[in-house]
């Protein structure tokens, strides 16, 4: 084994004794939610993009990486979960498809709780605690969302979603003609945003200007044709 795979495999390793002695393996079982353990070999997938989960895992043992693939299928890491983690969560609590997938990356031991099991528990909460928990849902699997457009989408593609993004913050419910953007973004601060310099921003708005998707007017940015905007990711 070279040495920096024995380096990596010992990180591993010392990340995973660290997290379980701050995250006990029992803890799931402790609130009797679900008595379905299992545990996965590395390189196992979990679920693919675009899964409507009727479950959601908690993890006790190892470490989970959540993967997205690209428009040439490429798979990218967009992140790496360990115990004490909950995965698709907020997606089956909104009824809505996961962005990535899901595979583990070491040795792992996972504990399945069914979402009618969750929900249920939901249910028993007031009016407001329910609110709540669906706006903080909403919140984390829109950071999930971005967090994989970062990874899979180009340049062009960000900056597509950005635009229907601060759009939807209009109000406006049919948008068939042209609409300045409501949010007052400079350049500099959009560029930020999708994570790209100010000059590639300029290239990619003058490419999409020449194309009739939008133009600009005193600095702003005013959307010409709405409805052929990238609005985010397939699944």
């Amino acid at each position: 084994m070279r040495r920096s795979d024995q380096d990596a495999r010992s990180a591993i390793q010392g990340a995973t004794r660290e997290a379980q002695s701050a995250w006990p393996a029992d803890e799931w079982a402790g609130h009797r939610i679900s008595d379905f353990q299992r545990a996965y070999s590395e390189g196992t997938l979990l679920f693919p993009p675009g899964a409507r989960l009727r479950d959601v895992l908690a993890i006790e043992r190892g470490f989970i990486k959540l993967m997205g693939v690209r428009e040439d299928g490429r798979e990218m890491i967009l992140s790496i979960c360990g115990p004490g983690r909950m995965l698709g969560l907020s997606a089956a609590i909104l009824e809505v498809p996961m962005p990535v997938a899901a595979v583990t990356l070491t040795r792992c031991q996972v504990r399945w709780i069914p979402i009618q099991v969750l929900r249920r528990r939901i249910e028993r909460l007031d009016e407001f605690s329910r609110a709540l928990l669906m706006h903080v849902s909403r919140e984390a699997y829109e950071h999930v969302v971005r967090q994989a457009a970062m990874g899979l989408l180009s340049a062009r593609e960000r900056v597509e979603q950005v635009l229907g993004e601060c759009l939807s913050l209009s109000g406006i419910a049919e948008m068939k003609s042209a609409i300045p953007l409501p949010v007052p973004l400079r350049q500099r601060e959009l560029a930020e945003w999708v994570a790209i310099t100010p000059e590639h921003l300029s290239r990619i708005l003058r490419e999409m200007e020449q194309e009739g998707l939008i133009r600009r007017y005193k600095g702003r940015v005013i959307v010409v044709a709405p409805d052929r905007l990238r609005r985010g990711l397939d699944f």
